[in-house]
């Protein structure tokens, strides 16, 4: 599978008041604009079997135990809190909710 968007490329984003998921979405992350997938969004129902996630009973990817996602979702019984986003890179060692845990809505800069 080749990825969709390459490094470097440039995207027109627009700002926008409702998120889907599968969008894709600009993320502010440490200062620098990153783009990723929605997963998850608020109030969606999740399981963590092992080491997979599941969200809404659709397989989304394999978390490590004792990552900063992992343990958030741990701890809100199986619901995405309200203003919460997983977001996922096109690639299993991608920098996203993986390693950061849930983005916040206002963290999200805009559509792609």
């Amino acid at each position: 599978m080749y990825p969709l968007f390459k490094n470097g490329e440039e995207v027109e984003m627009k700002k926008v008041k409702t998120l889907k998921r599968n969008n894709f979405v600009v993320i502010d992350f440490l200062g620098n604009n990153i783009l990723k997938k929605i997963v998850g969004i608020p109030n969606d129902i999740f399981e963590i079997y092992g080491d997979s996630l599941f969200i809404n009973k659709t397989f989304i990817c394999h978390l490590k135990q004792n990552s900063v996602l992992y343990d958030f979702l741990r701890e809100f019984n199986g619901v995405l809190p309200d203003d919460n986003y997983i977001v996922i890179g096109e690639d299993e060692n991608s920098i996203d909710s993986r390693i950061f845990g849930p983005v916040l809505r206002n963290s999200i800069l805009g559509k792609v």
